[in-house]
């Protein structure tokens, strides 16, 4: 019962307690219980037929936020197209998202970026 109840939000105290344990014992049961190695192969079981059911798996995930991500910018929501942009972007591990970034670049690469750079901002 607490694998079935697991699987819906992945809160193991939340599982515990909406499978009978107390609400004094359910933090403890469901964190003693995800140690477990049978509970951990039920878990992995119960949601691998969750996502067959549903047909729900990481690549329709991409296809759907590069579809949405396209939809958002063509009519103009900026906000939305940036959510689903960075959806795509940790899905995909770019790195895009890294603190540092390094690029080597040519003096005429420099010069074009800086030229368009200029054009965007009206600089």
């Amino acid at each position: 019962m607490f694998c079935l109840e697991y699987i819906k939000d992945f809160n193991a105290t939340g599982a515990a307690k909406r499978a009978g344990y107390s609400d004094k014992t359910s933090y403890s049961q469901g964190h003693d219980l995800l140690k477990k190695p049978e509970i951990q192969e039920a878990i992995t079981a119960a949601t691998s037929r969750r996502i067959e059911k549903v047909e729900v798996d990481a690549a329709w995930v991409l296809t759907e936020s590069i579809d949405l991500y396209k939809e958002c910018r063509m009519e103009g929501d900026r906000t939305q197209a940036n959510k689903a942009l960075d959806t795509v972007g940790k899905h995909v591990d770019v790195k895009a998202w890294d603190k540092t970034v390094t690029v080597e670049a040519s003096d005429a690469l420099v010069s074009i970026l800086e030229e368009a750079r200029k054009r965007a901002t009206g600089a």
